[in-house]
């Protein structure tokens, strides 16, 4: 999927979680290569069951360095 436009890439970004959080990983690490692993997409996973309502909590231990701050 190509987007033409800015707007089109606030619009992907508002609406998809995962693009959000590389979007501001490059924006606060612009010389680091993202990688995308599963840990991240059960932390997006488990945010996103709580956004819709079906979780009240949820405590994430990581170490240091694995995202955590950014994400949640």
């Amino acid at each position: 999927m190509r987007l033409t436009t800015p707007a089109e890439y606030d619009a992907v970004t508002r609406s998809h979680f995962p693009i959000l959080v590389r979007r501001v990983f490059a924006e606060l690490n612009p010389c680091v290569i993202y990688y995308d692993n599963w840990h991240l997409r059960i932390i997006m996973a488990e945010l996103e069951t709580m956004r819709v309502g079906e979780l009240r909590r949820l405590a994430v231990a990581l170490p240091r360095r694995r995202l955590k701050s950014i994400i949640i």
